[in-house]
């Protein structure tokens, strides 16, 4: 009798754990909007979370950056997981007066947090703007 149990325990343990990774797997968040700006440079656009794996569903970011003035701006982004940040990742750089697109797809674990901002310059994140939770 014992045997019995324990695999019906197994078996009805195995069929919540199919039914949740159904459930998430179908799961898309709906398109956040976002902006940001520092100095002469604004970025805007949206950004939302694919369907994916219980475990790692991809996160896309999709705007623009401008600049009006003549100096170089760039939009870096940032992600936490589990409270441990990880290494800013530079998307776009705009060097004068003009517009570039923002195109960013990353598939992460699903517990974390996702920014965006904008920095002075192209080589690094020292002098920098607010930033834009996603």
């Amino acid at each position: 009798m014992r045997t019995f149990k324990t695999v019906t325990v197994a078996l009805g343990s195995a069929a919540v754990l199919a039914a949740g990774t159904s459930a998430a797997a179908a799961d898309t968040t709906a398109d956040r909007e976002w902006t940001t700006s520092y100095g002469t440079a604004s970025a805007s656009g949206t950004s939302w979370t694919e369907a994916g794996t219980i475990f790692v569903r991809p996160h896309v970011i999709k705007g623009e950056l401008s600049n009006s003035g003549p100096e170089c701006y760039s939009a870096w982004i940032e992600f936490t997981q589990d409270l441990t940040p990880g290494i800013p990742i530079k998307n776009a750089t705009q060097c004068g007066a003009g517009t570039t697109p923002l195109n960013f797809r990353l598939a992460l674990p699903s517990v974390r947090t996702v920014s965006i901002k904008i920095c002075r310059g192209s080589a690094d994140t020292t002098d920098c703007g607010p930033v834009s939770w996603l």
